[in-house]
């Protein structure tokens, strides 16, 4: 599992600069790191020249979420789990709240089961699936020991 930041930035790939026409002159191939984990740009994307890697950065920062356990990212179109905002064992990060209880992502090390899935993150909102299912610490799962 990626190590958490706390910060959102641009990689530059390379030391060549570009013009974008956002207006501003950036690196000419670059990769974007949200939380500690590296997301890579479609090169159709970075050679299209329409906006350089800190306005991508500003764009993908307003649909991408962190998540309210780990800390790292969630992207549109993942599962998530919800955990209740009163739970003071999960870390104080700036995290997205939706009906009191924290989204969290459904990686290894993080979610102990995909069977907690709650909804999907659709860049947003949350949409709920099988009733929105919140995280309960004495949930037992379906399965014996």
């Amino acid at each position: 599992m990626s190590k958490r930041k706390d910060s959102c930035d641009v990689i530059a790939l390379s030391d060549k600069q570009a013009q974008f026409a956002c207006g501003h002159t950036g690196p000419k191939e670059f990769a974007h790191q949200f939380w500690g984990e590296r997301r890579d740009v479609k090169p159709e994307i970075i050679a299209a020249k329409e906006k350089c890697g800190k306005c991508w950065l500003d764009e993908m920062r307003k649909c991408i979420i962190r998540c309210g356990q780990c800390g790292l990212p969630i992207y549109p179109g993942d599962g998530v789990v919800r955990y209740p905002d009163t739970d003071r064992t999960l870390p104080s990060i700036s995290v997205h709240i939706v009906d009191g209880t924290r989204l969290g992502c459904l990686r290894v090390g993080c979610c102990d089961s995909a069977l907690q899935l709650s909804g999907e993150w659709d860049g947003e909102k949350f949409k709920p699936v099988f009733g929105g299912y919140i995280v309960d610490d004495d949930y037992e799962g379906p399965f014996t020991d």
